[in-house]
């Protein structure tokens, strides 16, 4: 949705403040001892309601998100996972196998996660 609430600022601009503000929440909850892990935001898909540009633009707009995201995780020593750039096809479109519907992982994207997440798992079932 960010798209559609620029008020006169660029997209970059937009997100940079979304994830601040989604990092002041993340920062309050680390803060009170949790332990605090972010995935990032999946690429778009072909919506049948209103969406802002197209598939291309908002996979663009996705991956400054979690890029930004990632930054702002890393200088808070949180761990920050995203499969979203494995997801999409070299023109920047989603591969459509790894979604079941327009919001949800299809089964063909648990390797990617696996993969992802791996140093993750082999820390937990190193402690059983």
């Amino acid at each position: 949705h960010i798209g559609f609430n620029l008020n006169g600022k660029s997209v970059n601009e937009v997100i940079i403040l979304t994830v601040d503000r989604y990092m002041e929440t993340i920062l309050y909850l680390k803060n009170k001892g949790y332990n605090i892990g972010v995935y990032g935001s999946p690429p778009s898909s072909n919506w049948s309601v209103k969406s802002y540009g197209d598939i291309i633009i908002r996979n663009q707009m996705t991956l400054f998100f979690n890029s930004y995201l990632k930054t702002k995780c890393d200088e808070n020593n949180i761990i920050f996972k995203d499969i979203s750039k494995q997801m999409m096809l070299p023109d920047g479109t989603t591969d459509t196998k790894y979604l079941v519907d327009p919001l949800h992982l299809s089964q063909e994207a648990m390797p990617l996660l696996q993969k992802e997440f791996n140093d993750i798992i082999c820390k937990i079932n190193d402690k059983k």
